[in-house]
């Protein structure tokens, strides 16, 4: 019993962290469920649930999607993804891992200080470079998310457009990890299982969310991403 409690409260805090922020389900999650759970299971059993918000999240904010936008991240992020498998083979993963957390820290820190105030929106041609990076990323780590999540940010948009684009993004590469957890036969009856039981404990989390959601304006919804994007990078340099 007291398993299934820390496993629902688990759930409750990574889906109200997607809720809030658009992201983060599976940085909250997968931090302590392949203790209890296994990684084998756990990756399945979060990537179904992270894909489902994910569409609830895009379905709510459809109208502010800034999809033409995004296109060039997803293009790059497409192109990135097999030469992301290449890296794996020839770059320690640690140096890389350990790179990315101190840029994510770096910048995380000095937005929250002002430093990389928006003054004009970044063009689109940088969309391109930050999507291949993020698809190096998943294909090599599975850790494609944050060269997205920087990419929105430097974007005059409102919190909507935000989060709603985001939401774009992540579908496509949460779609395309899934179906490959599918053909490996790792979508087992016992994680649908799991997933369907867990339900009531991820809709709180994200009605909980949404609530703190609807009570902040742009300027807050950007420090809640920078503040994710500084959790991020310190969970990758403690790893």
């Amino acid at each position: 019993m007291g398993q299934i409690a820390g496993i629902a409260a688990i759930l409750v805090a990574a889906a109200f962290t997607q809720s809030v922020t658009g992201f983060g389900f599976g940085l909250v999650s997968m931090g302590v469920l392949p203790l209890v759970l296994g990684v084998k299971f756990s990756i399945p059993f979060v990537a179904i649930y992270a894909l489902s918000l994910t569409v609830i999240l895009f379905l709510r904010h459809r109208g502010k999607v800034q999809g033409r936008q995004m296109l060039p991240l997803i293009v790059g992020a497409v192109a990135g993804t097999p030469v992301g498998v290449l890296i794996l083979k020839y770059v320690p993963e640690e140096n890389i891992i350990t790179g990315l957390g101190v840029m994510l820290i770096l910048y995380g820190g000095w937005s929250l200080l002002g430093v990389t105030r928006v003054k004009q929106a970044i063009r689109g041609g940088w969309g391109y470079l930050l999507g291949f990076v993020s698809g190096n990323l998943g294909g090599a780590f599975n850790i494609g998310g944050p060269p997205a999540i920087v990419f929105v940010t430097l974007k005059n948009w409102e919190k909507d457009e935000l989060k709603g684009s985001l939401q774009f993004f992540f579908i496509i590469s949460c779609s395309t990890r899934l179906s490959l957890y599918a053909a490996s036969h790792m979508v087992t009856k016992g994680v649908l299982l799991y997933c369907i039981y867990f339900i009531p404990s991820v809709a709180l989390g994200y009605f909980l969310g949404l609530r703190a959601y609807e009570r902040m304006d742009t300027a807050m919804y950007r420090k809640c991403i920078y503040i994710g994007l500084l959790a991020l990078g310190s969970i990758l340099l403690i790893r």
